[in-house]
């Protein structure tokens, strides 16, 4: 049972990674996405640091975190981001949080 979970946890973040990075990716290379906005699902499943995070906008060559900085979530948790810096979700294991294109101009 836990190995079985365990494997369902990774599945799940790697895949949202894997999801998040193609988007981003495919921003840079579209030419025409100069930023991205970070959304959480905002239901009541959504932890602290995904509701702080819904709606965040930065530029798709840049971070939402750098290697070394702390989040506070909405009630006073702390994530520190020790090992990289954070482009897009997942911010932790089992995040459902996305990035979309922002275009402006249109």
């Amino acid at each position: 049972g836990m190995q079985r979970n365990q494997a369902r946890l990774i599945a799940r973040t790697e895949t949202i990674w894997a999801h998040n990075e193609g988007a981003r990716q495919a921003y840079i290379q579209s030419g025409v996405v100069k930023k991205m906005e970070w959304v959480s699902s905002g239901d009541q499943r959504s932890c602290e640091f995904c509701l702080s995070m819904d709606g965040e906008i930065v530029g798709v060559q840049d971070s939402f975190f750098d290697k070394g900085g702390s989040h506070t979530g909405s009630r006073g948790g702390v994530l520190n981001f020790e090992y990289e810096e954070i482009n897009h979700p997942p911010l932790h294991c089992n995040c459902r949080c996305c990035i979309v294109p922002v275009i402006e101009g249109i």
